[in-house]
């Protein structure tokens, strides 16, 4: 709960390009390590409770810098004509995407492993780093009207 409440506080004062990439680095991060706690560390007691606070640790960054920045950032995203059917459509195939997501990883957890599941995401998210570093614009600091101009325009950044 920590995590949710504290965006609320920071999406004003953090840029939310910064807020996001950091939170796919730091999802990412936390994919990785589990990546390497599965393969380095002895089965037991000591490996589930390494890999629990790592899984812990990607919820809470993904709660932190994920969620309702990209939320924020996706819904000053559109024009106003068509922010609500914008908006509309990226919940769904946030939704979507985070069903098909949940249903899935049982599947690949019996393929490849809990070690083979995480180096998919890991590898998803160094993806997502860099197209977001590429492609996200920074909406902070200026009025719906100035990112609708600037969008309009032609400029994304």
């Amino acid at each position: 709960m920590i995590a949710v409440i504290c965006p609320f506080f920071l999406i004003d004062r953090v840029p939310r390009r910064k807020l996001i990439i950091g939170g796919v680095i730091a999802t990412t991060t936390c994919h990785g390590l589990i990546v390497l706690g599965s393969m380095l560390i002895p089965d037991g007691v000591a490996k589930a409770y390494i890999i629990l606070v790592l899984v812990v640790a990607f919820v809470f960054c993904m709660q932190l810098a994920l969620n309702v920045p990209v939320r924020v950032c996706l819904s000053e995203l559109f024009p106003l004509r068509m922010r609500g059917f914008g908006m509309g459509l990226c919940v769904l195939v946030l939704c979507v995407t985070n069903a098909i997501i949940a249903f899935a990883f049982p599947i690949l957890v019996s393929t490849v492993g809990i070690t083979g599941s995480f180096a998919v995401f890991f590898v998803l998210g160094l993806f997502f780093v860099g197209f977001l570093w590429k492609m996200l614009p920074n909406t902070s600091g200026r009025s719906l009207e100035q990112l609708e101009e600037a969008f309009a325009a032609g400029d994304f950044h």
